[in-house]
């Protein structure tokens, strides 16, 4: 069921369906349940005076606007697609050239005069096990 309703009376659980008034320049034309009051005070400030929402699709008390507990759909998984054994190597032979290529650079700043904190050289030693 579709109802027109001021934005004053717009509570977080609530389908907007539409924008029906505004009094800005920004058309809103996005459907979505509302998730907080810092949404609507977003929506008041970019001028949208009138809304209509679907009651069906609300997730509100119709007797007291108050929102109520969502159905939680069931998380699905995502199988993950295995790599070869071939692919995890190159991955870690990158992964290793990289962390090589880093620790030089790092040791060239060093004799270059480039300060460093004893805090983080000890951070940096104990991370690349040297």
């Amino acid at each position: 069921m579709l109802k027109q309703i001021p934005i004053t009376e717009l509570v977080p659980g609530m389908y907007v369906n539409q924008v029906v008034k505004q009094s800005g320049k920004l058309k809103m034309r996005s459907k979505g349940l509302v998730k907080s009051a810092a949404t609507i005070a977003q929506l008041k400030q970019k001028g949208i005076e009138l809304v209509e929402v679907d009651l069906e699709k609300s997730q509100v008390n119709q007797i007291n606007n108050t929102p109520t507990e969502a159905p939680k759909a069931p998380a699905a998984e995502k199988p993950k697609a295995k790599k070869s054994n071939s692919e995890q190597f190159t991955t870690a032979n990158d992964l290793y050239l990289q962390a090589l290529r880093i620790k030089g650079d790092f040791i060239q700043n060093l004799t270059q005069g480039f300060s460093i904190s004893s805090t983080l050289y000890s951070i940096i030693i104990t991370l690349l096990g040297a």
